[in-house]
């Protein structure tokens, strides 16, 4: 980031937050998801406006390189539009499906705030699923608990091992003599499985030797 100047940096500070305590905060608020994403397309925007040409033909270089991801990100919102206008109905398309369609845009924006940043995130990821099963354990002494905070168990439970798979493929980051850092991210595994089990979610177990194939694929190379 040292390259930033001015406002840049400022908001690229704010994108950076935003974008570690993204998993942490998805947890607790149910606007986390719209409020994160929101920050980190004004940067994006912003960052692409201050770079002018240069930024202008990086996202360009990056939208023909993944166009069938963008493309496959986008049908999503474009399909349900597509039924809106062929039904009658008014075109009307939640904010939710938007985001998909501004992948590219927010993929380019977050490679400018560099790999290190980027790698930040996984601390995110292990907070989250640590976080995650504390907080069910605890809920859990009376029996299965239906809510775990403004959650339904289900997708809290999901959330939370699918952030303990992520933390594990994030091993491949760590240096072999980091034990720390991997003890840290096998806890987080181990969390987010537990808290999947805590929850009774079964589709959430179906989703489990699928999960740990792709971890194992990952940190094999």
């Amino acid at each position: 980031m040292s390259r930033f100047t001015g406002m840049e940096k400022v908001l690229s500070l704010v994108a950076c937050a935003a974008l570690i305590s993204f998993p942490l905060l998805l947890l607790t608020y149910p606007s986390a998801a719209n409020t994160g994403f929101t920050l980190l397309l004004m940067w994006c925007l912003i960052a692409l406006a201050l770079q002018r040409r240069a930024g202008l033909a990086s996202w360009g270089s990056m939208l023909r390189a993944h166009w069938p991801m963008a493309a496959a990100m986008a049908s999503l919102p474009a399909a349900l539009l597509l039924r809106q206008v062929l039904s009658g109905e008014p075109p009307d398309v939640p904010y939710l499906y938007l985001r998909f369609a501004l992948f590219v845009l927010l993929a380019w924006g977050l490679a400018q705030l560099g790999r290190r940043v980027l790698q930040g995130v996984q601390w995110g990821l292990v907070a989250g699923a640590i976080v995650s099963a504390v907080w069910i354990h605890t809920l859990a002494e009376h029996g299965r608990p239906i809510h775990v905070g403004v959650s339904n168990v289900i997708p809290f439970a999901n959330l939370s091992l699918l952030m303990g798979m992520l933390a594990l493929v994030s091993i491949g980051w760590d240096r072999r003599r980091h034990h720390l850092a991997v003890g840290a991210k096998l806890l987080a595994g181990a969390a987010g499985l537990y808290t999947s089990y805590i929850s009774a979610t079964r589709g959430g177990w179906l989703a489990i030797p699928v999960l740990l194939l792709f971890v194992l694929m990952v940190m094999r190379g």
